[in-house]
């Protein structure tokens, strides 16, 4: 995803012509939404492995509240998505 932004960065700084400025800009794009599904589905599947308790839960916690802040800025409360997944799972 940085080298798909870093190129179209450098293209258009070099002043590329517009059929490659938007081949590098469709790149990018499909970097970055490659990068958001992957980074989701991390969130839901370290999610799912806190919601189950044990040791997997506390060694996957410090990687989930990473990504959750990144992903939310920090707005919306962990507690929420592990209260939810315990839910989904029927953990109480």
């Amino acid at each position: 995803m940085l080298s798909a932004r870093k190129n179209e960065s450098e293209a258009r700084a070099a002043k590329a012509n517009g059929e490659r400025l938007l081949a590098l800009q469709e790149l990018r794009e499909q970097s970055e939404g490659d990068f958001y599904t992957k980074r989701d589905r991390a969130i839901e599947t370290l999610a799912r492995a806190v919601a189950l308790g044990g040791d997997s839960a506390q060694k996957s916690l410090p990687e989930l509240d990473r990504l959750y802040r990144a992903r939310n800025n920090g707005v919306r409360s962990l507690d929420e998505l592990i209260s939810a997944k315990k839910t989904e799972l029927g953990v109480r």
